[in-house]
């Protein structure tokens, strides 16, 4: 157990560099507010997945076709909760509520479409399972995985963005100013971003 502590320790603190990277914050937390941290997204995060988690596969039975969208926003909700969270709680600087709640739900966005396609290719994959067996789906899953923490660098990218976009946009690089639309600058941005963490 304490092996495990550790690696999700290490593994929370490469994840808050990189949100620090994004929001340009050059110094760490001290060792006791990371751990304040890390306990808080540790307990409330997936509190939020498995209650969205629980709430598709409990109702997703019992609903008929009408009101099903209405049950399937609700899972999208508290996902993009649990990402709004990490947006808002783990960088080392003040993040507005309202930027945080908009790049949790461009993440969820995000995640529930990569949610989709995986459980096509599940579906789809279910015919091809005796040539390669369940060891087929392992690698997609890792890229699942990747692709659900670029997410939530996205919606912090986009949520960074959001809370600076007037000192970005009156930066004083030659590259920056030449660059006056704002969605060509959040897209080159985001990109640059993500890349680099």
């Amino acid at each position: 157990i304490v092996l495990l502590i550790l690696v999700s320790m290490g593994l929370f603190g490469t994840f808050e560099e990189s949100l620090n990277t994004i929001w340009k914050v050059h110094h760490s937390r001290s060792f006791f507010i990371r751990l304040r941290t890390f306990t808080m997204v540790v307990v409330y995060s997936p509190i939020l997945f498995f209650a969205s988690i629980q709430f598709r596969r409990t109702f997703s039975l019992n609903v008929n076709s009408s009101g099903q969208f209405v049950f399937d926003m609700v899972p999208f909700f508290l996902m993009a909760l649990a990402f709004s969270t990490l947006i808002w709680f783990v960088p080392n600087m003040k993040v507005r509520l309202k930027n945080a709640l908009i790049g949790g739900f461009v993440s969820g966005i995000l995640f529930e479409i990569e949610r989709r396609c995986f459980s096509m290719y599940v579906n789809f994959s279910i015919q091809t399972q005796t040539m390669y067996g369940t060891l087929g789906i392992l690698p997609l899953f890792l890229i699942s995985l990747f692709l659900a923490a670029f997410f939530i660098l996205v919606g912090a990218q986009v949520a960074y963005v959001l809370q600076n976009y007037r000192p970005l946009l009156r930066a004083k690089r030659r590259w920056d100013r030449r660059v006056n639309d704002y969605k060509t600058y959040f897209t080159f941005r985001t990109f640059l971003d993500c890349v680099s963490c």
